[in-house]
């Protein structure tokens, strides 16, 4: 049986825009795997929509990051997600935060 494919839509024009990464990047989290292919879309503060789907960048499990807000950290799990990858990152200094590998400004130390 194939997926059901999902788009998750986050950010926008707003004052709420990076509390909507969060609450997108958790719906996608949420989203059963085995049932749908997420495919994650986001909208940046001056309304341009970005598909979330090509990525050059690849991560693994206990690659060593730096982001360019939360600082070091290391990838601790990593979740296909319509193409594009869901990493969880665990941060030294802000702790857990889950991430869509096509839209991070990180880089591998």
């Amino acid at each position: 049986m194939s997926k059901i494919k999902v788009g998750v839509i986050f950010g926008g024009m707003s004052t709420e825009h990076d509390v909507s990464i969060v609450s997108g990047t958790s719906v996608a989290k949420k989203l059963n795997k085995d049932k749908y292919e997420v495919y994650p879309i986001y909208i940046d503060n001056n309304g341009e929509w970005y598909k979330c789907l090509d990525i050059s960048k690849k991560y693994e499990v206990g690659d060593k990051v730096r982001h360019i807000k939360f600082g070091n950290g290391e990838v601790i799990d990593v979740i296909p997600s319509g193409g594009d990858q869901e990493i969880v990152v665990n941060f030294d200094r802000v702790g857990e935060k889950h991430l869509f590998a096509s839209l991070v400004k990180m880089k591998k130390l």
